[in-house]
């Protein structure tokens, strides 16, 4: 599965290469909360990160410019009923003591696509989302417009590409083999005066 990368505030360019095997999932509209004070409890992360995913209004996503039919209907929202608490690397540690490895909870909304076929693919996604103060998770007046212009482009896996490699080399050792074992054979037959 390969995980794309989405906004985190306004819009956003961005381009990756992935095997064409592989599922996508993008993150139309999520959202971290790091513990950290005076928010560092998993009840206080919680509230924080389930305010912002039901203020997610406008989601949209589009594959080569169709829109996502039904997209409410494939979203799937991850709210913190029961968190999922796991660690992030926050950075180097500030003066203020922010950094380093901090445990974390994360909320949203995703949309899973199928593995892409081979070539160039333009994704777009985002949501309209509510404006959270970054140190006490307080929701501000306001809100944050998520746009996310994704090129990925679709490859063979190496090994897809190995295995296609050799059987071309064998289908043309084969011909050659027999092609040369064809020549032997009319040049034997000239040679014995056998009739062609």
């Amino acid at each position: 599965m390969f995980f794309a990368e989405g906004s985190g505030g306004g819009p956003v360019s961005l381009s990756y290469t992935v095997p064409d095997n592989q599922y996508v999932l993008l993150p139309v509209a999520t959202y971290i909360w790091t513990f950290f004070d005076p928010c560092a409890s998993v009840d206080c992360a919680r509230t924080i990160v389930n305010s912002f995913v039901s203020g997610i209004t406008n989601a949209f996503a589009s594959i080569d410019g169709v829109p996502v039919a039904d997209l409410t209907s494939h979203l799937v929202t991850v709210d913190t009923t029961t968190p999922f608490v796991f660690q992030v690397d926050a950075g180097p540690i500030g003066s203020d003591g922010y950094g380093g490895i901090l445990d974390a909870v994360q909320g949203g909304l995703w949309l899973m696509l199928d593995p892409l076929s081979s070539g160039m693919h333009t994704l777009t996604f985002g949501a309209t989302v509510p404006s959270l103060d970054p140190i006490t998770g307080d929701v501000l007046d306001g809100s944050t417009e998520l746009a996310t212009n994704l090129q990925l482009t679709a490859v063979p896996e190496p090994s897809t590409v190995v295995l296609l490699c050799g059987g071309l080399a064998l289908a043309f050792g084969l011909r050659r083999s027999r092609a040369a074992t064809t020549k032997q054979r009319k040049t034997h037959r000239l040679h014995s005066g056998a009739p062609e």
